[in-house]
């Protein structure tokens, strides 16, 4: 008899020392951002952009009329389920009689590593792309 609650009592130690105390699934993680543009194929044409980037809810806008455009955040909040976007929008003013077609590759990175990339052509009208991350 003292043998079996010797045995339940190790039993019961063992399961609760090896149960797991690693709750860090909802932890929090710091990673630099970075989100890029580069104009890929563009001959004589100089385009114009609104470019958007969103880490979660905030969000900041400028208007671009050189490449390659690139804004780094460090130390942005990496948690599950948070997400990153990066929008262009063409705004260019296209002159009559010039080929106002050209590429994009628009790429977001964390901690230096492309975690997503995409590839957009556009044909003078105004247009748009987007991509996005989600931790």
């Amino acid at each position: 008899m003292k043998l079996n609650t010797l045995s339940i009592i190790v039993s019961i130690f063992f399961l609760l020392s090896c149960s797991s105390d690693d709750n860090n699934d909802n932890q929090n993680t710091i990673a630099n951002v970075e989100f890029e543009v580069v104009i890929t194929n563009n001959g004589d044409f100089g385009p114009d952009a609104i470019i958007t980037t969103q880490i979660n809810n905030i969000s900041e806008e400028q208007a671009v009329g050189s490449f390659p455009f690139s804004r780094t955040y460090s130390e942005v909040e990496a948690s599950e389920g948070n997400i990153l976007i990066l929008n262009y929008e063409d705004d260019s003013d296209c002159a009559s009689g010039v080929n106002c077609d050209y590429s994009i590759r628009m790429r977001i990175y964390v901690d230096k590593e492309i975690v997503e990339e995409q590839s957009a052509t556009f044909a003078g009208s105004v247009s748009s792309a987007n991509i996005s991350y989600t931790f």
